[in-house]
């Protein structure tokens, strides 16, 4: 639940895409009935729903891929205008990664559930609650030594959370100039996979959104700052 609140927000408040009204409905996306009850009326409809983890029931399969099938495929039958599906940079159907291969598979369940509907697919997250640095924050804090991603030197380019909700809302509410269906979105900065781990052993990590959009992270030449509102977006027919 890291982008749809900020996705909602978005809406609510206006920002650049316009007011739309809300009501808040409660429903579990791994019961189709529920789904269909959810989506009754809706214009537009966007599918933030993500499992890093598999517990029981709740598998990539499932969740990226049926559920996903299932919301496509209820909003289309609901009469929805448009069906914006958030997935990830990397996505690819014939990945040997579980996780990637599922959202692969999921954009293409939602295309065929969907015709015409648009995907994201945003870079590593980052924002209050996110689950990348306030996840390596802890885990400085806690152990006397820190892991790497792969060696050391993985290239990654953190694209600030509220600009992938004000994205998908803009795609929602129709305001993209251009008939792709898929759309990439990054930060401004490529930087290494290596915090600045005194920096977050000392506890700078930042609640704040302008201030987090400061927080360093070490690149192979010097700090870079990700700020909110400097963002690329790439798509693709």
């Amino acid at each position: 639940m890291f982008v749809p609140p900020r996705v909602i927000r978005t809406k609510i408040s206006g920002g650049a895409s316009g007011k739309w009204p809300f009501q808040q409905i409660e429903a579990d996306i791994l019961d189709p009935s529920s789904i269909a009850a959810a989506v009754v009326g809706s214009r537009a409809v966007v599918n933030a729903v993500s499992l890093y983890v598999e517990r029981g029931e709740q598998t990539f399969e499932r969740v990226h891929v049926k559920a996903a099938t299932d919301l496509g495929t209820a909003s289309r039958d609901a009469g929805a205008e448009r069906f914006v599906q958030i997935s990830g940079i990397g996505s690819d159907p014939q990945s040997r990664s579980n996780y990637i291969r599922a959202r692969g598979r999921g954009e293409e369940v939602v295309k065929a559930a969907f015709p015409g509907a648009i995907i994201v697919r945003p870079a590593v997250m980052a924002g209050p609650g996110d689950t990348f640095i306030t996840t390596i924050a802890r885990l400085v804090r806690l152990l006397p030594i820190y892991p790497l991603f792969g060696d050391g030197r993985t290239r990654l380019q953190p694209v600030h959370v509220e600009d992938v909700a004000e994205a998908a809302s803009r795609l929602a509410a129709g305001q993209n100039a251009t008939s792709a269906s898929i759309f990439e979105c990054a930060g401004p900065r490529i930087v290494s996979g290596v915090p600045d781990a005194p920096g977050l052993a000392a506890g700078n990590l930042q609640s704040n959104l302008d201030e987090l959009a400061n927080f360093p992270l070490r690149s192979e030449s010097s700090r870079y700052r990700f700020a909110k509102r400097e963002r690329h977006m790439l798509a693709f027919n």
